[in-house]
C-alpha cells in the first residue's frame, strides 16, 4: 500500500540516523486495497463479533491479509507496465531505425548502424565496411580534387584567427601560433561538403589538418554518392521484378510497360527491342541507363551541390513523413483493442500493422527523395551563374566583414578552381580601383577645402558629384583602415589593398 511504503521509508530514514523508532500502520477496511483485493472474511468477522468501527484490530491474520492484497496489487501493476512496454517496444525499434538513418545522413556517412550495445561484437562481423569507391571516383582521386578548395578553406580560417589576434599573416600558408579552432573549421567544412571531420587531434599541424580534412571529405562524398546510387539501383530492381517476374518466361514479359515505367519514374527513355535471357541481365541493362541519367544530373549541378540537395531532400522527407507516421501509429494504438472482438490478439495485430505502416513510410521516403533528385532542374538564373562562375565565399570571410547571411537566394553556390581564381583576380582589380577612387576623392576634397581646384579622374566627377550642389557622395561604402579587407584575404585593409590608398 502507498501509505505502508511511505511508512517503511520513514522508518528506514530514522534508522540510518541512529534511531529505528516505532510506527503503527492503520488501514481502513473501506480502503481500495482491502475493498477490491482484501478478504471479505475480516469485515464479516467484525460484524459477527459486534466490534465498533473506530476500534483498531491487531492480529496476525489482518497483517497477512494486507500483505496478500499488496502482492496482488503489485502483480496487477507489473502486468500493466509489461503490457505498455510491449506496445511501446514496437515504436522504440522503429525510432532507432529512423534516427539511425537520419544521423548517418547528417554526418555524411553510409553504413548500417549498430543499435544494441550489448551485441556490438556479434553485429560487428555482419557489418559491411563503408564504400571506398563510387563510379569513377575513389578516395585518392577525390581527395586530390577537393584538396585545393579544402586548402583555401583552411587558409581563410587561419587568416581569420590571425586577424582577430592582430597578427599579420606571414607567407602564403598562414597558421596561428596556438593552432586552429577545430570546432569552427569542422563546421565550415560541413557547410561545404556535409562531412564531419574531427580535427582536434591535429589542430596544431597545418599539413596534417589539410591532409586529414581532404581525406575525410573524400570518404564522405564517396559514401553520400553511393547511398543515392544504391537507392536508385534498388528501385530499378523492384520495378523490373514487378513488371518482368523471374518465374515467368521471358517471351511473356511486358517490355512496353517496363519502358513506360522507366520513363515515368526514372526520367530515362529506354528502348528494349531484344528479350534478355534472364531478369538479372535486364536489371543491368536498365540500370546502365538510369546510372547515366544520374551522372548527367551530377555533371549538371556539380558533385558538391548535387549531394547537398540529396541531403536536404532526405532530411526534409524523414522529418515530414516521420511526424505523419507518429500520428498514424497513435490512431492505430487507440483502436487496436477492438480486434479482440474478432478473436485476434491486439498485440500481434499492433505489431503487424505498425510494421506495415513503418514500411510504407520508409518506402515513401525513398521514393520521394529519388523522384526529387531526378526532377530537379537548374533555373535560367542558375544556369547563367554557372556559366559566368558562381560566387566563392566562405563563412569565415563573411564573418570577417560582419555579414552572417547565407549566400544569395539561400542556395549553395559552387565554382571550379579556375572560376575561383578568376573571381579573386577580379576582386583584387576592383579593390585597386576602389583605392584609387578613394585617393582621388581625398585629393579633390583637400583641394576644395584649400580654395583651389583639382582635376578629377576621367568619368569620376560626374558620377560622384550631385547635380546642382557641391556635396559629394560615394558610390561604394568606405572601408576603414582597421576593417577586414573586402577581398576576402583575411588581412586588415591597411595591410592589403589599403596600401595603395595610403
Amino acid at each position: 500500500h502507498e501509505s505502508r511504503r511511505i511508512d517503511n521509508q520513514l522508518r528506514g530514514r530514522s534508522g540510518r540516523q541512529g534511531d529505528p523508532g516505532r510506527s503503527r500502520f492503520y488501514l481502513s477496511l473501506e480502503d481500495d486495497l482491502m475493498r477490491i483485493f482484501g478478504a471479505d472474511r475480516i469485515s464479516g468477522l467484525m460484524e459477527r463479533l459486534g466490534m465498533e468501527e473506530d476500534v483498531p484490530i491487531e492480529a496476525p491474520m489482518v497483517n497477512r491479509a494486507i500483505a496478500q492484497a499488496q502482492q496482488r496489487v503489485e502483480a496487477m501493476h507489473f502486468d500493466t507496465r509489461k503490457n505498455l512496454f510491449e506496445y511501446d517496444n514496437v515504436m522504440n525499434e522503429q525510432r532507432k531505425a529512423i534516427y539511425a538513418l537520419r544521423k548517418q545522413i547528417l554526418e555524411g556517412r553510409y553504413q548500417p548502424e549498430i543499435l544494441d550495445e550489448q551485441t556490438r561484437e556479434e553485429m560487428q562481423a555482419k557489418l559491411a565496411p563503408p564504400p571506398e569507391t563510387s563510379g569513377p571516383h575513389t578516395i585518392e582521386s577525390l581527395a586530390k580534387t577537393v584538396l585545393p578548395k579544402v586548402t583555401k578553406i583552411v587558409d581563410a580560417h587561419c587568416r581569420s584567427i590571425l586577424a582577430a589576434e592582430g597578427i599579420e599573416p606571414a607567407g602564403d600558408e598562414p597558421f596561428p601560433p596556438g593552432g586552429i579552432d577545430a570546432e569552427r573549421l569542422t563546421h565550415e567544412l560541413y557547410r561545404h561538403y556535409g562531412a564531419m571531420a574531427d580535427l582536434d587531434d591535429v589542430r596544431t599541424d597545418r599539413a596534417q589538418i589539410v591532409a586529414k580534412a581532404a581525406d575525410v571529405v573524400a570518404r564522405s562524398l564517396i559514401q553520400q554518392r553511393e547511398r543515392i546510387h544504391d537507392l536508385a539501383f534498388k528501385k530499378v530492381e523492384e520495378l523490373v521484378f514487378q513488371v518482368c517476374p523471374g518465374d515467368v518466361h521471358p517471351d511473356e514479359w511486358d517490355l512496353p510497360a517496363l519502358e513506360e515505367g522507366v520513363a515515368k519514374y526514372f526520367r530515362v527513355k529506354i528502348s528494349i527491342r531484344e528479350v534478355e535471357e534472364d531478369v538479372d541481365k535486364l536489371v543491368d541493362r536498365v540500370w546502365k541507363e538510369v546510372e547515366a541519367g544520374l551522372a548527367t544530373k551530377e555533371d549538371e549541378f556539380g558533385l558538391y551541390t548535387y549531394l547537398f540537395y540529396v541531403r536536404q531532400f532526405y532530411l526534409a522527407e524523414i522529418d515530414g513523413q516521420w511526424i505523419g507516421h507518429l500520428k498514424n501509429i497513435e490512431h492505430l494504438r487507440t483502436g487496436i483493442g477492438l480486434v479482440g472482438y474478432a478473436t485476434r490478439n491486439p498485440k500481434n495485430e499492433y505489431k503487424i500493422r505498425g510494421f506495415n505502416l513503418f514500411k510504407d513510410m520508409w518506402e515513401g521516403i525513398e521514393h520521394t527523395v529519388l523522384d526529387k533528385v531526378l526532377s530537379m532542374r537548374l533555373t535560367a538564373e542558375q544556369q547563367r551563374q554557372a556559366e559566368e562562375g558562381a560566387e566563392y565565399e566562405t563563412a569565415v570571410t563573411r564573418a570577417n566583414r560582419g555579414d552572417r547571411r547565407a549566400p544569395a537566394g539561400g542556395r549553395l553556390q559552387a565554382a571550379s578552381n579556375d572560376q575561383i581564381q578568376r573571381l579573386q583576380e577580379a576582386a583584387r582589380q576592383a579593390m585597386a580601383k576602389l583605392a584609387q577612387a578613394q585617393s582621388a576623392g581625398e585629393q579633390a576634397g583637400a583641394a576644395l577645402a584649400g580654395g583651389g581646384a583639382a582635376e578629377a579622374p576621367a568619368g569620376g566627377a560626374d558620377e560622384d558629384a550631385e547635380e546642382g550642389g557641391s556635396r559629394r557622395r560615394r558610390r561604394v561604402p568606405k572601408v576603414g583602415k582597421n576593417d577586414p579587407c573586402p577581398c576576402g584575404s583575411g588581412k586588415l585593409y591597411r595591410r592589403c589593398h589599403g596600401k595603395d590608398a595610403a
